[in-house]
Parts: C-alpha cells; structure tokens; sequence
C-alpha cells in the first residue's frame, strides 16, 4: 500500500537520483520524461504526490500545470526548481501546486515536504468529508427515523394477515418477499445512518488472528458456503484497537471477497510491521479470487454509494476507511492484474508478535 509518487523529469541523472531516494523511503515510484507520458500514466491510476522539474523539453511547469490539475485534482504537486527560479515556483503555488523544493535537492527537505503535504491532503479530505456527512447525517436521521416506523407497520401487518391466512400457501410466500424486502430495506437505512454517524472508538489490546477467525467463522455461517477457505499466515500480533469497530471492517471485505467468488473464496491474510516507520504500524493484506477490480472500481471503490452490486448501497468500503481512518491508519484497493482483489490496510497500534502455527480455516474452524 505506497504511496504513488510521479516523478517527471527529463533529465536522466536527477530522474534516477530521485526514484533511489523515494523508493528506499518505501514509495511506489512511475516516472515520465515528458508531459504528454504524464498524463497517460495519470489517465491509468491516481497517484498521490506528481514532482515536476520546471523546465520540460516542450514547456514549462506552468505552462503544465492547469492540465495537470485537471487530470489529477487529489495530487500534491511540488515543483523543482533552481534558486533563481524561485518566483516561478511560488506562481505555481499560487495556481495549484502544493509546494517547491530547490535544486539541487536536499532529501530531508524533500521528504518533508511531502510529509507536510499527505498531512494536508488528509486534514482536506476529512474536512470535506466532515462536512458533507453532517448534512448528510441530519437529513438521514429524521428519513431513518420515520421510514423505521413505516415499515414496523409494514411487519406488523404481514404478521396478522399471516396469522389470519395461515392455511393459504400462496399468500404466505408473497408475504415472505414482503418482509424479505422490508428487511432489506431497513438494512439500507441502517448503513446509511452508520456511515453518517461520528466513529468513536473504544480501543483495547487484541490478537488480530482470534479476531479473524471469529470473523471468518460468522461470515461463513450466515453466508451458509462450506466451500470458502482463509489462509492465515503463522505468527499471530497483539494490537491497540476496537475490536468492534475492526470486526466489521472484516466481516465487510469477507462479504465482499465471497460475492465475488460465487461462494467459492479463496481468501490469503497477511500482516506484518511496517518497514519504513517505527510507529508500531501493522501491513495487513487481504487477498482473494474473485474477478478483482478494473481500473476504474479502484479510483471508486471507497466512494459513497458506488456500487458493483445489483442489492449494494455503496457504503461498505466508504465506512471501512472511516473506521481504519479513525484509528490513524489507512486503506487502498491495489492493482492485481484482474486476477483477484487485493485491499491493504495500514494499522497503528501494533504491541508485539506471537509465534504460532499456520492456520488454513475453512467455514467452522474453531
């Protein structure tokens, strides 16, 4: 799950010195020596940080930018420039870009930059995102509120009418869809109201992979498919986290990993500590083997209401990012070449690892 960086430089010394660089950091590098193969890597996936040399073969970084603002609006861009071109730099920061750095580049002031700037993007995004769902939350609050009630007086009927017609075989099967659908549609109410609702978090330490398995287990068991197994790795870790809250992280990308197979999952986990920071940062992939994601599903996949499913709200994976984000961490759907989805997490919290053996679980392994 690194962050992408686009690095365009035609110069080919300074373009390798800064793919090294970024790349022991522990971020995803493309590089493009001209602004026509900028915008063809950008068409493809987002990337989070574009590093611009001012000076390109055909035009300068100004020149560029509109067009790369256009193409990549969630991207910090940051323009390297020589000392007497400072004044270009600071008009590209006036017009889009996110910050400069001076050649030739010093890699602490580089990588601080960039840190200054994923903090930025971050604190944006939950503003926005703060914003939109306390609007969002007062209007679904009263809609929940008395659609609730409709629909109680819905089952409240059926029951009678049920109890009245007992005998009648073909009633009851209609009334079955009824509170099949009634059902349904309080479970939509419900999620539209969770993923407004503040996430609070009640966090203690846990054992990710007991955690799991209850999961794992309850999925399979209400998904009533004997066929699907989960594949841990062999150690297990003890985290800082809501359990709770986790829980349902998982139990939404199990759901998820089991539509997708048809029933049939195959589904790897894998943790480990992260290499590129010492804040007890936890690397949890998950895996499957289903269809995967095209290009476009994993631009959207954590956008409210964006849906693949034909009974979907949209709101599975968007809740999932509020809640690892509410712990600090983060989430990302990543390119598996269309052969199985692949979601990484990045989780603080992590306290210790614990030797253990392997574990292959199937539908109700304890």
């Amino acid at each position: 799950m690194a962050t992408r960086v686009l690095i365009v430089e035609d110069d080919f010394d300074t373009r390798n010195s800064l793919c090294d660089i970024l790349s022991l950091e522990g971020y995803q590098i493309n590089t493009a020596e001209t602004a026509e193969d900028a915008i063809r890597q950008i068409d493809k996936q987002a990337f989070d940080f574009i590093i611009i040399d001012w000076y390109l073969s055909n035009m300068t970084a100004g020149e560029f930018l509109p067009q790369l603002c256009s193409h990549a609006p969630g991207a910090s861009i940051l323009i390297a420039t020589g000392s007497s071109e400072i004044m270009h730099a600071v008009h590209a920061m006036q017009h889009g870009a996110s910050d400069y750095v001076v050649k030739p580049i010093c890699t602490e002031l580089l990588l601080g930059s960039m840190r200054r700037a994923m903090k930025l993007q971050l604190a944006q995004r939950r503003a926005i995102q703060s914003e939109r769902l306390a609007a969002v939350g007062t209007a679904v609050t009263a809609v929940a509120h008395e659609s609730r009630n409709a629909l109680h007086r819905i089952r409240s009927r059926v029951s009678l009418i049920r109890l009245t017609y007992e005998n009648n075989a073909e009633l009851l099967e209609d009334l079955s869809a009824i509170e099949e659908a009634s059902s349904l549609l309080e479970s939509y109410f419900e999620e539209l109201r969770e993923f407004s609702a503040p996430i609070v978090l009640s966090k203690t330490p846990c054992g990710l992979k007991n955690l799991v398995l209850r999961v794992w287990n309850h999925v399979q068991c209400v998904a009533a498919s004997s066929d699907s197994l989960l594949t841990l790795p062999d150690h297990d870790v003890q985290c800082m986290l809501d359990p709770v809250r986790i829980e349902q992280v998982l139990r939404n990308l199990f759901e998820n990993a089991i539509a997708a197979s048809d029933g049939n999952a195959r589904v790897d986990m894998d943790w480990s500590p992260s290499e590129f920071d010492d804040q007890g940062t936890l690397c949890i992939t998950v895996s499957d083997n289903g269809n995967g994601f095209t290009a476009e599903q994993r631009m959207s996949a954590f956008d409210p209401f964006f849906t693949t499913k034909v009974h979907g709200t949209g709101l599975g994976l968007p809740i999932c990012r509020r809640i690892i984000e509410a712990h600090g961490g983060s989430i990302a759907v990543e390119e598996n070449g269309g052969s199985g989805g692949i979601i990484t997490i990045a989780l603080p919290g992590l306290i210790c690892n614990s030797e253990c053996q392997p574990a292959i679980c199937s539908a109700y392994t304890e």
